[in-house]
């Protein structure tokens, strides 16, 4: 399956401009403009919405990790025939499960706005 989307990593830039809200701008490597935006309302803003704006830009950016985390994750497990409540077990040799739980970890931390 090939990728559509810009390969990661992303990352955040914070853009002001005179006149206008705050926004966190979502770049891809090798980007030359944003992928994404989020506006950081000030108070007395016309954009209003629920939800930590910088949390938003913070789950943009861990997309492509998280996905490729997922990827992997569903890539390297099957269902045991044997085990009747549906466990999972790893099917590559290659990879260990701890490294694949990590991986997923710091993927979600990412999401949580650490770098």
């Amino acid at each position: 399956m090939s990728t559509k989307h810009t390969p990661g990593p992303w990352r955040i830039r914070e853009i002001r401009r005179p006149n206008r809200a705050p926004q966190l701008r979502i770049y891809g490597k090798g980007c030359a403009g944003p992928l994404a935006g989020v506006h950081k309302p000030s108070d007395g803003s016309r954009y209003a919405f629920e939800g930590d704006p910088a949390a938003n830009a913070n789950l943009i950016a861990a997309a492509p990790e998280l996905l490729e985390a997922a990827k992997e994750l569903l890539d390297n497990t099957a269902p045991d025939p044997d085990d009747p409540v549906w466990s999972r077990t790893l099917t590559s040799g290659f990879v260990r499960w701890d490294d694949l739980v990590a991986k997923l970890r710091d993927a979600i931390a990412k999401a949580g706005g650490a770098s």
